[in-house]
C-alpha cells in the first residue's frame, strides 16, 4: 500500500460519513519572496449532537479551492470524499477533495492532508 493510499484509508477509518456540519473553516496563506502556500483546516461536527468529537481535516498546499452554497443558514457537507491524483504526477498535488450535494458545492486539490477525530 502506498503512502497516498494509507492517508486515504486512515481518513475513511475515521468515519467521515458521520460528520456533516461545519464548525469552522480556516484558510491560512504563507507568502514569501518566492513562495506561496495555502492551507485549509475544516472542523466538522458529528451528525448526532450527543457525540462530542469533531473531525478535523488539515490540508496543505491547497489549490483550486471552489466553494458555493445556496443555504445561507448552515454550511453542511453530505460527505467530503478524497481521491488520489498521484498517478497524474502533478508537482506538489496528490489529492482531490470534493463534495457536491443538493445545496452546496465544494472542491479543492492539495499536496497532503491530515485527518483526526478529537
Amino acid at each position: 500500500m502506498t503512502q497516498d493510499d494509507e492517508a486515504i484509508s486512515d481518513y475513511h477509518a475515521l468515519g467521515p460519513l458521520d460528520y456533516h456540519e461545519v464548525e469552522q473553516m480556516i484558510i491560512r496563506q504563507a507568502m514569501g519572496p518566492k513562495h506561496f502556500e495555502m492551507s485549509l483546516q475544516i472542523e466538522l461536527r458529528h451528525a448526532r449532537p450527543e457525540v462530542p468529537q469533531r473531525l478535523t481535516l488539515i490540508c496543505y498546499n491547497v489549490r483550486n479551492l471552489n466553494f458555493s452554497t445556496s443555504n445561507t443558514q448552515l454550511i453542511t457537507f453530505g460527505y467530503l470524499d478524497v481521491v488520489s491524483l498521484k498517478h497524474l504526477q502533478w508537482e506538489d498535488i496528490n489529492y482531490k477533495f470534493f463534495e457536491a450535494e443538493q445545496d452546496s458545492e465544494f472542491q479543492f486539490i492539495c499536496r497532503e492532508f491530515v485527518a483526526i477525530v478529537e
